[in-house]
This record gives structure tokens, C-alpha cells and sequence, in this order.
């Protein structure tokens, strides 16, 4: 048995078998959806919903260095209730939510209304600024409810005719679940995340159509599984919006041979390109790309970016 660190603290035995109960803990990832939307509707709390698999490298990748870092579990059972959802044991919330690739993160108010969606392997800096500022407002909420209860508590409590009424402070609210050293909520900024831009902003489709690299423009601009590429003019924008995924590199730019022999995703450069089998893949370095070369077939048909469904990808502009 996997130890947990947790004391074991209810068992109920059955024919000799016992079966233990661990309690979770606030700042834990839970696993029970159910249970996880009961208590965000008991706790008016919005709810952070993580799908990934055990196939899934990036996935893994993002479990280590983002969803256990301190400033994010210092929100869970707090400002948001957050539970991970294993994509190929549960297909119904996959359908439920039109997860599409992995990983994917789904914020949802208590009611169960979708406030935000993201997919693909981010940063512990923008994961915890997209929800920081998706749950800003229950937060401000909840902040607001325990200042109001605090007051009529005040106001219902006689003062002391000996004593002398001294000036009244308002504490400065504070961020829910975080330290009393850090500032208050409303002098939290939140700053919007950078988009990501896709190949060094040059066109995807005048890399494809002409063999050429043609710088794009922002006033062009198409973003497609979280990554922003620059067109040259209108018609290619159609182009690309026609088939996005026959443009954009493969692997949303990540290096191929060291997802495959390291389960790390690296981006590629733009100056270490190849085509293959109908598809652009970016390397890190002149020494993947010619690893690449040697064995095609083994770096392309990894499953880190497996479809879950035959979709066409939705691309926005």
C-alpha cells in the first residue's frame, strides 16, 4: 500500500476484510466527483476540474511542477474546491465537458456553469493566474459575507461603560487560505497571461504553401490549442481557420525526441525544422533534429497528444 503520510482513521471489517477510510484533507486533489460537486454547492465554492491520464506524459509533467505547488494548494478547500478527473475512466464527464486532449482544466461556478477552459501544459505562473482570476470573485464574495457577519457581531455586542472607546481599524481583507503577511485582496494584482506565440510569429501557411518564412501580423492572428499564430493576410487567416491542424506544427511545437525519450516537453526552435508525413515538427537543437532523421517513425507515433474524439479542434480568433 501506497503510504499517504495520513493517519488512517475509521475502518469498517467484513468477513475478516478491513476497509480503511482516509479522511481528505483540505489542500488535497480529490478524486470523487460527486462528493467534490456537493461540497462546492454546500461551500458556494467554484470547482477547478483536472483531466489527464496515466498514458498522458505532459500530464505527469504538469502533476509534479504545477498542481503541488504551494501557491495553489494553499487555495484548495479554501477559495476552490479542485478534483482530478482520470479522462479514460470516466468518459461521461469527458463528454460532459468536450474535453478534446489532455491536459485539460475546467473551472465551473457551484451551480455547475463552465467560467473557464484550458488545454495543453502550462506553466505553474499562468495555471495559477487563470484561476486566480476566474475565482477573484467568489473570493471577494466570501471575504465580503465574513466582513458582514463580523460587523452584526460588533453592532450586537454591548461595550463596557468603563471602558473608552478607541478608533476602529478595518482589517484589510485578506486572500482567502494564504498567509497574514501577504497584501490584501484588492491590492492583488492579477496579471493576464501572455499569449503564447507559435513559430517565432512567422505564417504557419506560407511556411507550408511556399517553403518561405513570412512574418505574420497581430492584426491576422488565429489561436489554435492555446498557442497564437501570426498570418500574412486575410486569405491565409481562411486557410489556416479551413485546417488548422495541417499548418500548425505538430505536437503544438514541442520537441518530438525528447518528449519521447525524456516524457519532457520541450520547445522546439524554428531554426531546427523538418516535415514529415504530412506534418512540421520543431526541434530543440541540430542533434534531435538528426536523431529524428534516423528513426521518424518512433518519435512520431508517441500518444502524448492523443485526440480523445474525432472532432474538428476549435479555433478562435
Amino acid at each position: 500500500m501506497r503510504s499517504s503520510g495520513i493517519k488512517l482513521v475509521a475502518g469498517v471489517c467484513l468477513s475478516g476484510i478491513c476497509l480503511l477510510t482516509v479522511p481528505t484533507r483540505a489542500d488535497e486533489w480529490r478524486t470523487d466527483y460527486v462528493q467534490a460537486q456537493r461540497d462546492a454547492q454546500r461551500l458556494q465554492l467554484p470547482m477547478l476540474i483536472h483531466f489527464h491520464a496515466e498514458w498522458c506524459s505532459p500530464c505527469r509533467r504538469m502533476d509534479r511542477e504545477v498542481l503541488r505547488a504551494p501557491q495553489l494548494t494553499r487555495m484548495l478547500g479554501r477559495q476552490v474546491i479542485a478534483i482530478k478527473v482520470d479522462s479514460d475512466r470516466n468518459p461521461r464527464l469527458v463528454k460532459k465537458y468536450g474535453i478534446r486532449a489532455l491536459p485539460s482544466d475546467v473551472i465551473v461556478d457551484p451551480q455547475g456553469r463552465k467560467l473557464q477552459q484550458s488545454t495543453g501544459l502550462l506553466s505553474r505562473s499562468v495555471y495559477i493566474a487563470r484561476l486566480s482570476t476566474a475565482i477573484a470573485p467568489y473570493a471577494k464574495q466570501n471575504a465580503s459575507q465574513t466582513d458582514v457577519a463580523a460587523d452584526s457581531q460588533r453592532k450586537d455586542t454591548p461595550t463596557p461603560r468603563a471602558s473608552v472607546a478607541e478608533p476602529q481599524t478595518r482589517r484589510p481583507r485578506a486572500v482567502a487560505g494564504a498567509n497574514s503577511d501577504l497584501a490584501p485582496l484588492e491590492q492583488v494584482p492579477v496579471q493576464r497571461p501572455e499569449p503564447m506565440i507559435g513559430l517565432d510569429a512567422y505564417s504557419p501557411v506560407s511556411l507550408w504553401n511556399s517553403r518561405q518564412w513570412k512574418k505574420g501580423t497581430a492584426e491576422f492572428q488565429v489561436e489554435f490549442q492555446q498557442v497564437t499564430y501570426y498570418l500574412v493576410d486575410e486569405a491565409e487567416l481562411r486557410l489556416f481557420q479551413s485546417n488548422p491542424r495541417k499548418y500548425a506544427p505538430r505536437l503544438t511545437g514541442c520537441d518530438p525526441v525528447i518528449m519521447t525519450e525524456t516524457d519532457q516537453a520541450i520547445a522546439g526552435n524554428t531554426q531546427y525544422g523538418a516535415f514529415f508525413d504530412s506534418g512540421l515538427y520543431l526541434f530543440a537543437s541540430q542533434a534531435s533534429r538528426e536523431q529524428f532523421k534516423k528513426s521518424p517513425l518512433r518519435y512520431t507515433r508517441i500518444q502524448h497528444a492523443r485526440r480523445l474524439d474525432a472532432e474538428s479542434d476549435r479555433v478562435r480568433r
